[in-house]
């Protein structure tokens, strides 16, 4: 076996599409462009109207934000790809590829913020200012960057110990983690468990917090609200904050489990548009 290692990799996403790949870059463009315009007049609309300067709201901004962040550090670079060609990456852009899209993607962070946001409006009325106050804004970024740096600092340090002496071609539409592992050799336990801590420490964590949060806010609101048209504003208040924990939690958790097929692929881009 040969003990060089690759330095470059090229992308193959939608492998079973190759041919009409440029076609594909026209829905890609307007789902970027979509992104942006959604969240950008979001965050617009919270920035322009005092009233909506609040936690909830604040968190919501927040998710917008990441969401172009995300959007931003993948889509461009695809369409360069499948318009131009523009489809090799070195080993240590792939890694930083990696690392930026890893480490923006903390959104079942935020929704768990949003998710103890409410609780505490909910269940604990009398504390929320003092629970929700500006102390509470330095506490939460400090947080959410340590974990989600630190882990995934480590997952990507793992990835670079690897050699990479078997096919250098990357299926997937950017340097995610389990679809650059799948290309070494050697022994990659170290790395496919590092995959799977990710997911234990964000997904594993977060989706049951917010679950038990919801969960109480709901009891607390029937508990409260026995009757008629108060029962109804409670109920409403409580499925109304439903939205965005319903719709992200569990998005990434195919990237750590395993590289996509040409399938997830088109799947992926189904989503996207859905989103």
């Amino acid at each position: 076996m040969t003990n060089s290692s690759h330095v470059s990799f090229v992308f193959r996403g939608f492998p079973a599409l190759h041919l009409w790949r440029r076609l594909l870059a026209v829905p890609l463009c307007g789902v970027y462009a979509a992104v942006l315009a959604g969240n950008g007049a979001l965050l617009l609309v919270v920035r322009g109207v005092p009233s909506l300067r609040r936690p909830p709201y604040l968190l919501l901004s927040a998710l917008c934000a990441v969401d172009v962040l995300v959007a931003s550090a993948i889509v461009p670079n695809v369409l360069l790809a499948l318009l131009v060609d523009r489809d090799r990456i070195s080993l240590a852009g792939c890694l930083a590829q990696m690392f930026c899209t890893h480490f923006l993607s903390v959104e079942s962070t935020l929704l768990l913020a949003m998710a103890l946001d409410r609780y505490a409006a909910v269940c604990q009325p009398l504390r929320y200012e003092r629970l929700t106050g500006r102390r509470a804004w330095p506490a939460l970024l400090l947080f959410t960057l340590a974990r989600s740096g630190g882990v995934m600092a480590a997952l990507v340090a793992l990835a670079a110990t690897l050699r990479f002496c078997e096919s250098r071609v990357i299926r997937h539409i950017y340097c995610d983690h389990m679809a650059l592992v799948s290309l070494a050799c050697g022994d990659t336990r170290r790395s496919a468990a590092a995959g799977v801590a990710v997911i234990a420490c964000f997904v594993g964590v977060d989706i049951p917090l917010i679950l038990l949060s919801y969960v109480q806010i709901l009891r607390v609101a029937l508990r409260a609200a026995p009757g008629g048209e108060e029962r109804r504003k409670a109920l409403h208040t409580a499925f109304s904050c439903l939205g965005p924990p319903g719709e992200d939690p569990g998005a990434n958790v195919p990237d750590h489990l395993d590289s996509w097929t040409p399938v997830s692929d088109i799947q992926f881009l189904t989503f996207t548009v859905m989103v």
